[in-house]
């Protein structure tokens, strides 16, 4: 499904079943937003954790519910995710415009927000929102040649993505390589030495070969499970004449 014009280059997700997204904080609420729904609105800042305003009374659709999405989405809860498709999760929401944005270009679909009434950490905020993949879990789709990809640099960035790759239009040049989760394996991240484009390929190709060996059952599985997150790479490309960096992220087809 394609954006409307007017929302080129925000995330637009199928319509697909979302998966609850989980986290290790036993404070964070997750609320969905059903199809249609418009009334959720943000605190206008920049730079500092998405807060909510309000919300419009509508029944959620979370199972044998009663609540309305004004009795969960509280004046001053602050937003620590959204997910857009059963494969895409955004975090590092410091942008409460941005945040609203991808809430509105989706409207025709279902939303999670993971919510508390405990701020998020963002870090710094000149890193953008932070996107994670889950990777497809066809074999070998989760090595960089099956997914059409090339990284440089140190740490990575994405320098090319195959106009035929299943992440073709969720990824995009310039984006940063936060980290890597692999099934049973220590995170790879920026604290991680030699965390290069090569580190990234040998790992996904190893992850491969062994999860080869499993059953099918196990494999989609562990491949599911497979989580590639990125950011937007604002600081260098903010300052560039005309350039509408803030807005340049990826869009879920």
């Amino acid at each position: 499904m394609k954006a409307d014009n007017s929302n080129d280059n925000i995330p637009v997700a199928k319509a697909e079943a979302i998966v609850p997204f989980t986290s290790t904080s036993s404070s964070i609420t997750y609320v969905n937003l059903p199809p249609g729904y418009s009334g959720l609105k943000l605190k206008n800042s920049q730079g500092y954790p998405v807060q909510i305003v309000s919300a419009d009374k509508t029944k959620t659709n979370l199972p044998a519910n009663n609540n309305t999405i004004a009795d969960l989405l509280k004046p001053n809860m602050y937003i620590h995710s959204i997910q857009i498709a059963h494969d895409l999760v955004i975090t590092h929401l410091n942008d409460a415009t941005r945040a609203q944005q991808i809430l509105d270009s989706n409207i025709q679909n279902e939303r999670r927000l993971g919510v508390s009434s405990e701020s998020p950490v963002v870090g710094n905020p000149n890193d953008g929102f932070y996107y994670a993949h889950t990777l497809p879990s066809s074999d070998p789709a989760c090595t960089l040649e099956a997914l059409q990809l090339t990284l440089e640099g140190f740490p990575p960035r994405i320098a090319t993505v195959g106009t035929n790759s299943p992440l073709s239009g969720k990824l995009h040049p310039h984006q940063v390589i936060v980290s890597l989760q692999i099934p049973n394996r220590t995170i790879l991240n920026q604290q991680t030495p030699g965390f290069t484009g090569y580190k990234i390929q040998t790992e996904l190709q190893s992850f491969c070969a062994n999860n080869s060996t499993s059953t099918n059952d196990n494999k989609k599985a562990d491949a599911a499970a497979v989580v590639l997150t990125v950011k937007d790479e604002l600081v260098r490309r903010k300052i560039e004449k005309g350039s509408r960096a803030a807005f340049d992220d990826c869009i879920v087809s």
